[in-house]
């Protein structure tokens, strides 16, 4: 349990062996995911064809990998507590939507005109959703249990008052979406000034929502004996 984690640190450290850390794995992780979906899809006579599906879910979970060579768990390794939070993949809201439209110019020509003119059509999928969760890590945080360097993922304090996100532009804020004045290093707690965990959670935060444009033009050609 923790205190076991703790405890073996300070074995390790009264011996001369440095600290010592270990991993966990088990097949006690969960997930929940519920969702609305709609579809709708329609074809018009004069050449259109549309449909959209819309799905407003929200998926939580401890883990969003079965990858074993990668550490998942956030901060204590020995619970799952601190890991239980939105999914990787998790997307509040997720609109996509489909068309093909046949051009009616020199539909009915004839010969050449046709041959050139004639048939051709535009085409794309449109995809709009929330944006992907993401945890805010303190690269510092959990040496006093041997986490440095193992690639565990560790989180920092959030300073209560100070908005963790900043605001306008998406293009304006890529280097500075996050505000790091709202978080500070995880505490020391040991004598030798290891540290521990800090109190965010995984996936606290949303990024920004995205959107995706696929378009197409083309020209169907009918072929004869």
């Amino acid at each position: 349990d923790f205190c076991l984690s703790r405890g073996l640190g300070d074995v390790y450290k009264r011996q001369g062996l440095g600290v010592a850390g270990f991993q966990v794995f088990a097949d006690d992780a969960n997930s929940l995911y519920n969702s609305l979906q709609i579809t709708a899809s329609h074809r018009l006579s004069r050449g259109l064809h549309f449909q959209a599906a819309y799905t407003f879910s929200k998926a939580i979970d401890e883990t969003s990998t079965g990858n074993t060579s990668l550490n998942s768990a956030v901060n204590d390794q020995t619970t799952l507590k601190d890991s239980r939070g939105l999914a990787d993949f998790d997307r509040t809201q997720r609109l996509i939507f489909n068309y093909t439209y046949e051009l009616p110019f020199f539909a009915r020509s004839k010969g050449m005109v046709h041959a050139v003119l004639g048939g051709w059509f535009i085409s794309g999928i449109t995809t709009l959703q929330s944006g992907a969760p993401f945890t805010v890590l303190d690269s510092a945080a959990g040496s006093a249990y041997g986490l440095l360097g193992t690639g565990t993922p560790t989180t920092p304090i959030l300073n209560l008052g100070v908005d963790p996100l900043t605001h306008g532009g998406v293009e304006s804020r890529l280097n500075a979406y996050a505000n790091i004045n709202a978080f500070a290093p995880a505490p020391a707690i040991g004598p030798d000034k290891s540290t521990g965990f800090g109190n965010l959670g995984r996936n606290t935060f949303r990024g920004p929502v995205q959107q995706n444009w696929d378009f197409s033009a083309g020209k169907s050609f009918a072929v004869t004996e």
